[in-house]
């Protein structure tokens, strides 16, 4: 896959626990619900951040679910 993916877990309207369990805000073009997300950043991403360039795909109520939509793109959860 040509990107950078990780798994999160949304817990309100603006916070989300990222893959190394940090605390992290993030701006999205839609609103998130809480839950996990897959999310992708393209290639040309330097330095992902939570923002319009992330791609959030979810939610899911368990992590797997959202790890296996990575594995299905080629990704590494």
């Amino acid at each position: 896959m040509d990107a950078n993916c990780e798994v999160v877990r949304v817990v309100s309207d603006c916070t989300l626990i990222d893959s190394e369990s940090y605390e992290r805000r993030y701006l999205s073009v839609r609103a998130l619900v809480p839950g996990f997300y897959a999310v992708i950043w393209p290639s040309s991403v330097a330095n992902p951040r939570y923002d319009k360039e992330a791609q959030f795909i979810g939610p899911y109520r368990e992590r797997s679910q959202a790890e296996r939509i990575l594995e299905v793109r080629g990704g590494v959860p």
